[in-house]
């Protein structure tokens, strides 16, 4: 799920500023003759970076950039499954209680059968919204974003796809809204060392920095 830091105190901020200085001496040192004074004579610059790897886009005037993009090419969607079988066999570990598998009846599934789905999921190596990563695949022309059906399939056939990618935990989120509870909610696979789990996540929260969203170009 997502999660989110606590911002620095002030009684906190000095050790953190100096434990991060010595790091970057080191590396400058490292780096070679003449590093530190060069990047002490490009401060406004250095300052930038900073603000790009700590804070959100928004926050910085900068654009949203991807990371990563990965095709998951031919993937198999069972549109003829059940939601409730199809949310089980891309999270075999879900508990019984969760919440995704209570909206089968929210969603319609918009094709019959079996249909071949080239997917694409993107990833901004940093915490982003809802709204972000739908900017960003509309401005791309990546496609709509996955209904549950597909973000489901990719767990179901790629069950070791955070092991490809390089990561332990991670998911894959479709952005495609119901309404349950009175709140927008959305549906994700989620994958944690050899478990995966389904799960119902809320439109409006943030996403962490391991999530990938997915897109789909009909053909």
């Amino acid at each position: 799920m997502p999660s989110h830091g606590t911002p620095l105190s002030a009684t906190h901020l000095a050790p953190f500023v100096s434990t991060a200085t010595k790091a970057l001496i080191l590396v400058a040192n490292d780096l070679g003759q003449g590093v530190q004074e060069s990047w002490a004579n490009r401060s406004e610059e250095m300052q930038s970076l900073f603000r790009q790897a700590f804070l959100p886009p928004q926050q910085t005037g900068q654009p949203l950039m991807a990371r990563y993009i990965v095709p998951i090419p031919n993937i198999a969607v069972n549109y003829d499954r059940k939601f409730v079988d199809a949310a089980m066999a891309g999270g075999p570990q879900t508990p019984s209680n969760y919440d995704v598998l209570k909206v089968g009846d929210l969603y319609v599934a918009r094709h019959k059968g079996i249909v071949r789905r080239n997917i694409t999921i993107v990833n901004f190596g940093l915490d982003v919204s809802s709204e972000q990563a739908q900017e960003f695949g509309q401005a791309h022309k990546l496609g709509r974003t996955l209904d549950p059906w597909e973000c489901f399939s990719i767990g179901e056939h790629r069950p070791m796809l955070n092991r490809e990618l390089g990561f332990d935990y991670m998911a894959v989120v479709s952005l495609e809204k119901c309404e349950f509870g009175g709140e927008s909610r959305v549906c994700s696979c989620w994958w944690d060392e050899r478990e995966r789990e389904a799960a119902l996540n809320w439109f409006t929260d943030g996403w962490h920095v391991r999530c990938w969203f997915g897109f789909v170009r009909e053909s």
